[in-house]
């Protein structure tokens, strides 16, 4: 059990960071000075090449 409870904080951090910037940098314009360069448009996780 303390293995698979390491494993699911460790995804939950990830998932949470993750989450943290995509929000920060959709909604703040200076987003880029807190966590560096960031691509032009915050796309969630997956962008399909057809989708503009």
């Amino acid at each position: 059990m303390f293995h698979i409870e390491i494993l699911a904080r460790y995804i939950l951090t990830l998932a949470g960071c993750y989450l943290i910037i995509w929000g920060c940098h959709r909604l703040l314009p200076f987003a880029s000075f807190l966590f560096g360069k960031l691509p032009k448009e915050a796309v969630f996780i997956y962008r399909r090449p057809d989708h503009k």
